[in-house]
Order: C-alpha cells, then sequence, then structure tokens
C-alpha cells in the first residue's frame, strides 16, 4: 500500500500561497470571504491540528445556525432528532450516547439511536 504524502504547515502555507498567486489556478470571482470564527478554525486546523477540532466544530456550526431548524426533518415537535444529531457528531458517531444526552430513555437509547440514524439515512436520499 503506497504511503499518502503529507505536508507540513509551512510547506502548506506555501502551497496556498503558490495557488493564490498563480494565473492559472482558476479562482473564483470574488474570493470568499471568512468569519473570525472560520479563521480561527483554519488557524487551528493548519498549526494544531487536533483530532477532535473537526467534530466540535461541525457541532458548534449546527447548533448557532437557525436553518436547521427549518430542515424537514427537524420540525419544532421534534427538535430531539436535531439534539441527537448535534450530541451525535460531537460524540464521534456514538449513537447510543447521543440518544441518551438527547434525551432519549437510556433504557431505549441504542434502538432510538438506531431508528434516528435510520430516519437520516432515508432523509439524505430523498433529496438525492
Amino acid at each position: 500500500m503506497k504511503k499518502e504524502e503529507t505536508l507540513n504547515s509551512k510547506e502548506l502555507i506555501y502551497q496556498l500561497y503558490y495557488l493564490c498567486s498563480n494565473k492559472g489556478f482558476k479562482k473564483p470571482d470574488p474570493l470568499p470571504k471568512f468569519t473570525l470564527k472560520e479563521a480561527l478554525f483554519i488557524r487551528d486546523l493548519i498549526f494544531h491540528k487536533p483530532p477532535d477540532l473537526v467534530y466540535f466544530y461541525l457541532a458548534d456550526h449546527i447548533g448557532s445556525q437557525t436553518e436547521i431548524g427549518r430542515a424537514g426533518m427537524f420540525n419544532s415537535r421534534d427538535y430531539r432528532r436535531y439534539e441527537f444529531l448535534k450530541h451525535f457528531i460531537m460524540n464521534r458517531g456514538n449513537a447510543t450516547k447521543a440518544a441518551i444526552l438527547a434525551g432519549y430513555s437510556p433504557r431505549s437509547a441504542k434502538q432510538q439511536g438506531y431508528r434516528i440514524i435510520k430516519k437520516i439515512q432515508w432523509f439524505m436520499r430523498q433529496k438525492d
């Protein structure tokens, strides 16, 4: 099996700089703008690369976005599914723990987690 090539932080920044200055590289016009929170995430990812950073960022992003509540499967009567998804990401895919943290009974958390994951998968297939 071939080992994947890696870059250290300095090499990555150089490559990004090279892409920005390369006239042959197609860039969007206008260039995207980043919030301070997004810029700090990118900084932490490039310079520290903590293993759980992406999970916490996704959970925080979902939690701070009001649009998520308007999605078809997250109506006001089933807010626990939204909480489940947030905790599912924060707990790195542990559906049982996510179900408990979302307010489901610990006795049925494993089944509830499985059921919600299946509903999310069904919902995502319908969107395709």
